[in-house]
């Protein structure tokens, strides 16, 4: 619509006799705007690290409160891409990525430090954040999540824009860290993340430390409860990607199943076929004697070089950014008329905790 936009003004403006040279950078839009479209964003390969980059700011939070406990907070960013934030599956001008003007790491700790005013004796102890899940997406399945704004959800439409937040939380005092809780919500609304992101990522912080005010006056009374080491924290927030298929040199051919078996390298059929058709693609699992059946329940397949996962009505390339996996790809099959259906792509992150794309 954007580029029809532009172009209705080229036109205007051309047959008024207004515009008689395109300047270097119009020219530049023009071509940008339009040559990249059929070469690039109707291919569902497309490479997603060539996706643009949106910064975006957090709001400042509006109220302050006191904590008589803790002199200071520190956060660990250990999502598996700790680059991007999420992404804008509904941005006018085709899809991108999301970014903070700084890292993910300093905002929220910016953030939270401006929310808080902490004690200033250095004698109470340090709050650590181990947040595991930050994302913005247009695409979150809600009937897929058990709780929405931190309450039990009810039935509605079948997707929402929003953000997915989930984080631990350690008191540290001198060298022991103790357990305080674990935070694991989604925040959603009608607007989408290019229009409401800032306030989904203002809104899921201050929900996430809510539990923190209530219990200050309770973390000097932790000495004879369970303590950690940093190391034991570090190696519990590694070992979540300590998995066989971000770990080992060599993919295995074959058909997973489920997302476990994705998971651990693991496929559990490994004559297959898969064989592309208009709109959709269909694999087949071939048996010792030489029959053929249609697998239509399997998470997914690899060819021993590449991983693909089932999406809509077809696989879509896996695509490894650190330890995460994007797809450009669909969820759905739109019918825009009664004998045309067509699939709408666009970027998805791969939710390790479900196995699903969001």
């Amino acid at each position: 619509m954007y580029d029809i936009f532009l172009c209705g003004i080229f036109i205007y403006l051309f047959m008024r006799k207004k515009l008689t040279i395109l300047t270097p950078a119009f020219t530049f839009i023009i071509i940008s705007l339009f040559g990249q479209t059929p070469n690039s964003f109707r291919n569902e390969d497309y490479d997603v690290r060539k996706f643009r980059i949106i910064n975006m700011k957090v709001p400042t939070p509006q109220k302050h409160l006191s904590l008589d406990n803790v002199h200071a907070f520190m956060v660990v960013d250990a999502r598996p891409d700790t680059v991007p934030i999420g992404f804008m599956q509904k941005h006018p001008l085709n899809h991108a990525f999301i970014e903070l003007n700084k890292s993910v790491r300093q905002e929220t700790e910016n953030f939270i430090n401006d929310y808080f005013q902490f004690s200033k004796t250095d004698s109470t102890g340090i709050v650590v954040m181990i947040l595991k899940k930050m994302w913005l997406t247009d695409e979150l399945d809600i009937i897929e999540d058990d709780f929405l704004n931190d309450k039990k959800k009810g039935r509605g439409r079948e997707y929402t824009s929003g953000i997915k937040m989930k984080a631990e939380f350690y008191y540290k005092k001198e060298a022991d860290y103790y357990p305080l809780y674990r935070y694991d919500s989604v925040f959603t609304d009608s607007f989408s993340v290019t229009v409401n992101g800032p306030y989904y990522i203002h809104d899921a912080i201050i929900s996430s430390l809510s539990k923190l005010s209530s219990i200050d006056n309770k973390l000097s009374d932790l000495r004879n409860k369970r303590k950690l080491s940093w190391e034991e924290i570090r190696q519990h927030k590694d070992d979540d990607f300590n998995i066989p298929v971000l770990k080992d040199t060599n993919l295995r051919r074959g058909v997973y199943a489920t997302f476990d078996e994705f998971k651990n390298n693991n496929p559990s059929e490994i004559n297959f076929e898969v064989r592309t058709e208009r709109m959709s693609d269909i694999l087949y699992i071939k048996q010792p004697d030489g029959k053929e059946f249609v697998a239509r329940d399997n998470w997914g397949y690899c060819d021993g070089h590449k991983i693909f996962i089932r999406s809509s009505v077809n696989f879509f390339t896996l695509q490894r950014v650190g330890n995460a996996f994007y797809i450009y790809g669909s969820k759905t099959l739109n019918r825009k008329h009664p004998s045309h259906l067509k699939l709408t792509l666009m970027p998805f992150q791969l939710d390790w905790d479900t196995g699903n794309l969001n």
